[in-house]
């Protein structure tokens, strides 16, 4: 394990960068676990059910046009304005040979 801030960020990008990086099954099977069926106290299931639909995104139209936004959607509204006068942003291709 790397000992350093440093040698942990070289570390960390070198397996982002890596060919093979990829989910296994196991890692896919446990995510959904992991991300919204949280063992919580009887107290914070409902908080956590909210918060489960809003991150799936079926709450979206529940919430006022700035909450779901935040406090950048002024920002988002420029860039989705620009990126729509230029056409889009082209969708990255992954390498030839890349894992999914």
């Amino acid at each position: 394990m790397p000992s350093s801030h440093v040698e942990f960020k070289a570390w960390f990008d070198a397996k982002l960068a890596a060919p093979d990086l990829g989910a296994t099954e196991h890692g896919l099977a446990m995510a959904p676990l992991v991300a919204f069926r949280q063992p919580v106290p009887a107290a914070a299931r409902g908080n956590l059910a909210v918060q489960n639909h809003i991150i799936k995104g079926r709450a979206h139209r529940a919430f006022p046009h700035r909450m779901r936004r935040g406090r950048n959607d002024i920002f988002f509204d420029v860039v989705t304005k620009a990126e729509r006068r230029r056409g889009g942003t082209v969708t990255p291709q992954l390498r030839a040979g890349a894992s999914s």
